[in-house]
């Protein structure tokens, strides 16, 4: 959820290349009644991205059922949509300015206005959505786009082949997430965000050739270095989340069958992770 987080996993144009030397993103997980993949994912991408490494797509392609973190069909819905943008508006008489620092807004302003915007242009939303509105601006300018991504072109995929799929939250969830964020948490969000935006170029290059080669290790001390500074932020997006799921994980192991589960890349590495909380489980692991 944390937008910082899927700009680290940008793939940018040209650095999809990959060698059979090369792991992936990708965990095999075995306890010898169930087989379970994991599959970290980049929320936005750029076209030529696609398809995915051979080893991820025939791995999903022998998948019975596949998880993702939502329900794309019911977010992108006329109602999907409108329930959103209600969650994200602040009432009348309320406005961005007010839940930030002058600082903070002032460098919003600052950004909005170079990018041949209104300084108000975001006035009437909360931080989490101005979030969502700079990242996807800084994204598009260097040829990517939040709409074509990991996620959804396997979302896609899964409904085309007919495969079993569960979301792992709804979206009334994340959006009690997103809205419950402390003024102070989200701001931190944004100032973030700002300053992502700002060495965004090089954050695309390194982190996305990285992910290209499975080298989780440097894509982890990038994406939780943020979090250094605000662990109750890792708790609420990342941790608690990854609990949340695991009844739901569970319960699609006891049907059988293999399961391919595809979440953004910060839920499955480091402490309290999917893949730490179900090898504690008994699960040998091992990356692809």
């Amino acid at each position: 959820m944390l937008l910082i987080l899927a700009l680290a996993f940008s793939a940018a144009p040209g650095v999809a290349q990959q060698t059979s030397a090369e792991k992936h993103c990708l965990w095999e997980l075995e306890n010898g009644t169930n087989k379970v993949y994991l599959f970290g994912t980049i929320h936005f991408s750029s076209s030529n991205f696609f398809p995915l490494p051979a080893v991820v797509e025939q791995t999903f392609a022998r998948s019975e059922s596949i998880m993702f973190e939502g329900d794309r069909d019911e977010e992108s819905s006329p109602a999907g949509r409108s329930h959103t943008l209600a969650a994200a508006k602040y009432p009348p008489g309320d406005s961005l300015k007010n839940h930030l620092s002058s600082e903070v807004y002032s460098n919003v302003q600052a950004y909005l206005i170079a990018a041949g915007a209104k300084g108000s242009h975001l006035d009437s939303v909360r931080p989490f959505m101005a979030v969502f509105a700079l990242t996807d601006h800084a994204t598009r300018e260097l040829g990517l786009d939040m709409s074509h991504s990991v996620d959804g072109y396997l979302w896609d995929k899964a409904k085309r082949d007919r495969k079993r799929v569960i979301p792992l939250e709804s979206l009334d969830r994340k959006l009690r997430i997103l809205t419950s964020l402390k003024d102070s948490q989200q701001q931190f969000m944004v100032t973030q965000t700002l300053r992502e935006i700002a060495k965004t170029n090089q954050v695309i290059r390194d982190t996305a050739l990285a992910w290209t080669r499975g080298e989780t290790e440097k894509i982890r001390q990038f994406i939780f270095e943020s979090f250094r500074e605000n662990p109750e932020l890792e708790k609420i997006l990342v941790i608690d989340r990854n609990k949340k799921w695991m009844p739901l994980i569970e319960a699609e192991m006891k049907r059988g069958g293999q399961i391919f589960i595809a979440v953004g890349l910060g839920h499955l590495l480091g402490k309290d992770s999917l893949v730490d909380l179900l090898s504690k489980r008994g699960f040998k692991v091992r990356q692809l």
